[in-house]
């Protein structure tokens, strides 16, 4: 198990204990993506995305759009392109109708929260 996921399941026992106050939405699992070399990322989020278990998963990713901007202020910022590519492509969007997953954004959960 990774450094990622170590601190995606420790964040979800924390949660727990807010969940118990009814303060926030049940959250069941979260996923972060360790962070090797940009060029795979779509087949670690595919990867993911096809095994989801059931349930409300938090995804956590820091996409940002190529430019000056991001290279000046992330030393990261290919990853974080890597990023922002897969999640604003058309395939991860046939994707995500494949497998079933429903993306929701917070204000969907604040919604049904209601």
């Amino acid at each position: 198990m990774g450094v990622a996921q170590d601190l995606a399941e420790m964040f979800v026992g924390m949660l727990s204990v807010l969940e118990e106050s009814g303060t926030l939405p049940v959250v069941d699992h979260l996923r972060m993506l360790e962070t090797p070399p940009p060029h795979n990322r779509w087949e670690q989020y595919a990867e993911m995305l096809r095994a989801l278990p059931p349930g409300l998963t938090h995804c956590v990713y820091h996409a940002a759009r190529p430019g000056p901007e991001i290279q000046a202020i992330a030393p990261d910022w290919p990853i974080r392109v890597a990023d922002y590519q897969v999640f604003a492509g058309e395939q991860f969007t046939r994707l995500v109708q494949e497998t079933g997953v429903k993306v929701l954004r917070y204000r969907d959960l604040r919604d049904l929260m209601r």
